[in-house]
Order: C-alpha cells, then structure tokens, then sequence
C-alpha cells in the first residue's frame, strides 16, 4: 500500500495512506501558521460572505452549520469571503478575503450533491466524512473583497428546530466574539479594541435553524435592511 510522509518545517509530522489525507494535513497546517504569524490579523472561528460594500460573519464553533449556510449563501449569489476562519485586519478595522476551501460534512450532500464526489475519498482518513469543496466549483460563485462587519449571525443547526432569531446585545456579542477568536491575546489592546468595534458597530444575532432554505432568507432579509 502507498503512503505519503508530511513533513513540515524539516519535522516528519504524520505517515497517511492516501494524496487526499496528505493534502488535507497541509492544509490544515498552512491554516494554523497563517493564523499564528499574521501581524495584524485577528481571526475567528466561523465563515463569511459579503452583501454589497459590508460583510456578513457567521462566528460559531464546527458542527454549528456555519459552513452549510455559507455555501448556500453564495450559491444565491453573495460573494464568497472566507470558512473555517474569517480574518479580521484591526489596523484598518475590515474583514479581508481568505477564500480557502470550505469543508462539508458528507450529511450536507443532500443540500449540495453536484459538489461531492461520486465515491468517499483519502480526505475522511483525516476528518471522517468531510470534504474539502472548493469555492469556484460552487455555480455562480464569486469572492468578496472584503470590508466593514455590518452583520453578525452566529448560526446553529438544529434538527427539527423552527428557524428562530433572537437579537443579541452589545455585551453578549463582544463575549460571543471572544469565545470564537483565536490568538487574542498575541494582538493585545488591538484585538480587543478591534472585537468591541464590530460588536457595537453590527447588527448581532443568534440563529436556530433547520430549514436551510428558511435561513437564508431570514440572512438575505437581514443583510438588505442593513445595507
């Protein structure tokens, strides 16, 4: 049997058995040193997409059904800014485009089967049932470029929920952001003076959804009234 040994650094990390699993643990590493040696980057666990001059971000932890929102969003017709981080640059105070791949989980080919393959692949020996899609491979899509953060919408994904709304307030969105950033403490007063901005400058929410389709209407009908 093939394998491939991912070095990185000089440093052996892990032996895999196929191209897909080595190519995710790259990638996964690239992230990590991206997040950790960008200067004026504040990043956040979560994704985004972009409504005409502003930003909408969908801060929340993995499995909370950011991603599936998202690549529904852009299969509407909003541009794609970025999943899995969404970087904030807090010397300018703006949410900057960083389109990587956006991982399903295999339960949303459902939602997306023309972005799936026809059979599992190497990917699920790393993350089970996931799979990297790139952006373009979405009809229609676009990128963003970025911008001031009108609208927080923190998602979560809830079988057989009503989609429900629920308007959050200036405190709770700065801990809400908080509890989602990461290397807060590296950017110091920077970060946090950057964090409290977007919390007083958005409109904040949190979101419990089932029906894909239900919430991103009530997205599309948020991101037009604060246009």
């Amino acid at each position: 049997m093939a394998q491939w040994r991912v070095y990185f650094d000089g440093k052996a990390i892990k032996t895999v058995v196929s191209s897909d699993a080595a190519v995710a643990l790259v990638l996964w590493h690239i992230d990590e040193a991206v997040v950790t040696h960008s200067p004026d980057a504040l990043f956040f666990h979560g994704a985004a997409v972009q409504f005409g001059e502003r930003v909408v971000m969908f801060p929340g932890p993995m499995n909370s059904g950011t991603s599936t929102l998202t690549t529904a969003l852009v299969r509407r017709g909003l541009p794609y800014l970025s999943n899995g981080e969404v970087a904030l640059d807090v010397s300018v105070g703006a949410a900057v485009p960083f389109p990587k791949a956006i991982s399903l989980d295999g339960a949303t080919r459902v939602f997306f089967p023309e972005l799936f393959p026809d059979e599992p692949t190497g990917t699920a020996e790393l993350a089970p049932g996931r799979w990297h899609i790139d952006p373009a491979a979405i009809a229609g899509a676009t990128l963003g470029t970025g911008g001031r953060v009108a609208l927080v919408i923190s998602p979560h994904y809830l079988a057989g929920a009503s989609t429900r709304l629920e308007r959050v307030t200036d405190v709770d969105a700065v801990r809400l952001l908080l509890d989602n950033s990461y290397e807060f403490a590296r950017l110091g007063n920077r970060a946090f003076d950057a964090l409290v901005t977007v919390a007083q400058e958005s409109v904040v929410f949190r979101l419990e959804y089932s029906e894909l389709d239900a919430a991103c209407e009530v997205v599309l009908q948020l991101a037009r009234e604060i246009r």
